[in-house]
């Protein structure tokens, strides 16, 4: 798979990810505020719940980064934090993690 092919696939699967967490209702309308940017933590976990982080940080940045062709991380295991979250929250994303786990497959396949 060329470079092009795999970030054409990882911006499908995110604009499936987001439509899915549309339809799940777990996607916010709106951003935190500014200063939950400024985090130096890993997933911003002192300024942001995971799926905060997931939209505005995680997302955004992978579409930028292909958007600019800057190459993708080498490694991405966000689908086993999606589901930590999703269980000890109780929340239902029947979909979720097994799009998250496509994601992370397709940003670390070489």
């Amino acid at each position: 798979m060329t470079p092009g092919e795999r970030a054409t696939q990882v911006l499908s699967l995110l604009i499936d990810l987001e439509a899915l967490m549309r339809q799940r209702g777990i996607w916010a309308a709106s951003p935190p505020p500014d200063e939950a940017f400024a985090s130096t933590m890993p997933f911003f976990v002192d300024r942001m719940d995971f799926l905060q982080w997931l939209q505005f940080v995680f997302i955004e940045r992978i579409r930028t980064m292909i958007e600019t062709d800057l190459d993708l991380p080498k490694e991405c295991a966000i689908a086993p934090m999606a589901e930590l979250h999703f269980a000890e929250a109780g929340i239902v994303a029947e979909g979720v993690v097994s799009l998250l786990a496509q994601v992370d497959l397709a940003i670390t396949r070489p």
